[in-house]
């Protein structure tokens, strides 16, 4: 999600809301979603800046190191319960190893244009 390197505290709690849904639709999807990946942790040493200046505050932490909106969104979203009512206890500890994904067997393109 691209944010302005100028945004104000209504961005970073609307990039906070949609991160937080994201991770909402992964936990949901468990055990089928294995991961949910950032670019990195902090804005200090994104590579977005580099590419698409003037939008570097996509990460949980900001430049000094300081936890951000996004960051105590997705802390709450890991530790409630499923809105559904269930609670998704997180086996941190005894978590197997990731594991890579598999393209799709046919190009998303031509999938898409059939469809």
């Amino acid at each position: 999600m691209q944010i302005a390197d100028n945004a104000d505290n209504t961005d970073l709690t609307r990039q906070a809301a949609v991160y937080e849904a994201v991770l909402d639709v992964c936990l949901r999807l468990a055990p089928r979603c294995t991961g949910f990946t950032t670019w990195g942790s902090t804005d200090r040493y994104s590579w977005i800046p580099k590419f698409y200046p003037g939008f570097g505050r996509a990460l949980p932490f900001d430049g000094g190191f300081q936890p951000k909106a996004l960051y105590d969104s997705l802390i709450a979203r890991f530790t409630a319960p499923l809105r559904a009512g269930r609670r998704r206890e997180l086996p941190i500890r005894d978590a197997a190893p990731p594991r890579c994904v598999a393209p799709p067997a046919r190009p998303i393109a031509r999938a898409a244009a059939r469809a």
